[in-house]
C-alpha cells in the first residue's frame, strides 16, 4: 500500500474531505497534516492526522514524513512556508499532487510588490517541477502549463464533497411567490465583481437579491453592502454570518436564479448544487468552468444576457441527468482511487 501524506491548509472543504476518506474502506494509509485555523475548521482527531501550529517547531516532523511518503497531496498551494519546504527539497516535487483551488493558480495575475515577486519566482520553480496537477477542469491545468511551463501530468478529479450532486430532499414552499430570489456570488472576494451585476439587474422588478458575504475579505464585504443598498435598496439581502451546510443547502434550494460573475474558476460546489436543484445559473463566458459545463452539455448561461426566465422542466431534467453521472459519490470514489491508492 502507498504511504500518502495530505498537506492541508484548513478551509471549509477539508473536514468533510477527511471524514469522507475515513468513511470509505477504499483508501488506506492516508495521513493528514493540517495547518491553519483549527478553531474555524475543526475535525475529529485520530491516529491518521496531526495538526501543526508552528512550521518551525514541527520542521523535523514535516521533513521526515514528507520524505518517507510515496505521494504528497497538496491541498491548495498558497502558504509560502510550504513553498519554502518544497523549494529546499526539490526531490519531493516529482511525487507531489497539487490540487488547484483557484486562487493559488490565479495568484499569477495579482499585482505584486518586490517581496511578492520574489515569492512568485519560488512558486514558479515549485510548480514548474511538480509531478502532478489535480484539477477537474482541463482549462485550469492548461493555464498552469502555460504560465509555469510545467510538464506535470493532469489528474482529473473534483476531490471535495462540496462538489457532489445533491438530491432535492424536499420541495420548496408551494405558495406562489410574488418575486424571484436571485443569488449573486458566493463570497466577499473581489473576484465576484458584485457591483457589475448590481448595475445590470437594478432595474428588474419583483426580485430579492441574496448575497453571501460571510467568507472572504471583510473590507470588501462592507463595500459590497454599501453598494447593494445604494443600487438595489430594500431588494438587497446580504448574508454576513456563516451557515451550517444543511441550512446553506436549504437556502440554495429557495433560489430561483444564480449569477456568478467571477473572472476565474470559483464556486463550483455552489454551482453544482444549484444546477442539481434545478436552478438557472449564469457564468462568465471566458472562464474555464463555463466552458467545462457547456462542453459536457450542461445548460448554463452567459452573464451578459441576464433575464429572469426560469429553466424549463426539460432543461432541469437534462441538467440533473448529466450532473448525477459526473458528480456522483461513486464517481468521486473512482477518481480519488486513481491517485490516492
Amino acid at each position: 500500500m502507498k504511504n500518502v501524506i495530505h498537506l492541508c491548509l484548513l478551509d471549509k472543504f477539508i473536514p468533510p474531505f477527511i471524514k469522507f476518506i475515513r468513511d470509505h474502506n477504499n483508501f488506506n494509509n492516508q495521513f493528514f497534516i493540517t495547518f491553519g485555523e483549527l478553531d474555524d475548521f475543526n475535525y475529529a482527531k485520530g491516529d491518521d492526522a496531526k495538526h501543526i501550529k508552528s512550521f518551525s517547531s514541527e520542521l523535523l516532523f514535516l521533513i521526515k514524513h514528507l520524505n518517507a511518503a510515496d505521494k504528497i497531496i497538496l491541498h491548495g498551494l498558497f502558504d509560502i512556508r510550504v513553498i519554502y519546504i518544497l523549494l529546499l527539497q526539490p526531490w519531493l516535487l516529482r511525487k507531489c499532487y497539487w490540487i488547484i483551488w483557484g486562487g493559488d493558480l490565479y495568484y499569477k495575475l495579482v499585482p505584486k510588490n518586490k517581496k511578492k515577486k520574489i515569492a512568485e519566482l519560488m512558486r514558479y520553480f515549485v510548480i514548474h517541477n511538480i509531478g502532478f496537477i489535480v484539477a477537474l477542469m482541463r482549462g485550469e491545468y492548461e493555464l498552469a502549463r502555460e504560465w509555469y511551463k510545467t510538464k506535470a501530468k493532469h489528474v482529473p478529479c473534483f476531490v471535495y464533497t462540496s462538489n457532489l450532486y445533491v438530491e432535492q430532499l424536499h420541495q420548496p414552499a408551494v405558495h406562489k411567490k410574488s418575486f424571484l430570489t436571485v443569488l449573486v456570488g458566493n463570497s466577499a472576494d473581489s473576484s465576484n465583481k458584485h457591483e457589475e451585476i448590481f448595475e445590470l439587474i437594478k432595474g428588474i422588478e419583483n426580485i430579492k437579491v441574496v448575497v453571501p458575504l460571510s467568507y472572504g475579505n471583510k473590507d470588501n464585504a462592507n463595500y459590497i453592502i454599501e453598494a447593494g443598498k445604494r443600487l438595489l435598496g430594500e431588494n438587497f439581502i446580504p448574508l454576513t454570518k456563516f451557515m451550517p451546510i444543511e441550512e446553506y443547502t436549504d437556502l440554495l434550494n429557495s433560489i430561483d436564479v444564480a449569477i456568478f460573475n467571477h473572472d476565474r474558476q470559483q464556486a463550483v460546489g455552489n454551482i453544482v448544487t444549484l444546477l442539481s436543484l434545478g436552478k438557472k445559473v449564469y457564468l462568465r463566458e471566458n472562464t474555464s468552468h463555463y466552458n467545462y459545463f457547456k462542453e459536457n452539455g450542461i445548460k448554463v448561461f452567459p452573464v451578459h444576457d441576464i433575464n429572469m426566465e426560469l429553466l424549463s422542466d426539460s432543461q432541469v431534467k437534462h441538467n440533473k441527468k448529466i450532473l448525477k453521472e459526473i458528480f456522483s459519490e461513486q464517481s468521486l470514489i473512482n477518481s480519488l482511487e486513481n491517485f490516492l491508492s
